[in-house]
């Protein structure tokens, strides 16, 4: 395990430099996380003590370590020290997609979004749900809005570079 000064510094400049210090590994993020009760694979105390450490992860074999986080908040509430570690992980995150790593399924989710406005469609039980509780069975997504937002940000360049590297890797 050899020391990336430059990851360290990235990761530690994500503005809460000073918080990150103060993890003591209590393991409460771990006891805590839905997905790291599902999978071993995924441990956001392993994630921090990387990051502390400045060891770079960023790598298509740690896909799952990287992407695991489902923004749920659990660890930030559950942290002692009220350590922001899904926004450290949202930065892993970045990095990773600046290298273009990300999973396939991010890939396509990306796309639907962009396409219809949402990752997930309107289905017979979502509508039915809907109804239940008073609301339109249909309505109109803001769809152009949306690709607008992802053209500004720089999120449909960076599908299409990801989707150029899924085929690059399909033909080899």
């Amino acid at each position: 395990m050899m020391s990336d000064l430059e990851f360290k510094k990235q990761v530690y400049d994500s503005y809460m430099h000073s918080a990150i210090r103060y993890c003591y590994q209590c393991s409460r993020c771990d006891d805590n996380c839905p997905v790291h009760a599902v999978t071993a694979a995924y441990s956001p105390r392993q994630l921090i003590l990387t990051s502390l450490l400045g060891v770079n992860i960023i790598s298509a074999e740690n896909r799952l370590a990287i992407y695991g986080c489902t923004v749920c908040d659990t660890c930030d509430e559950v942290c002692p020290n009220k350590i922001p570690l899904t926004h450290i992980f949202s930065v892993l995150k970045n990095l990773a997609a600046a290298k273009n790593i990300a999973p396939d399924s991010f890939k396509g989710q990306g796309k639907a979004v962009h396409d219809n406005g949402t990752a997930i469609p309107i289905s017979p039980p979502i509508a039915r749900r809907r109804a239940a509780m008073g609301l339109p069975e249909k309505y109109e997504l803001p769809v152009s809005e949306v690709q607008a937002v992802m053209k500004a940000t720089g999120f449909v360049d960076k599908l299409a570079k990801l989707s150029i590297e899924a085929k690059k890797k399909e033909e080899a």
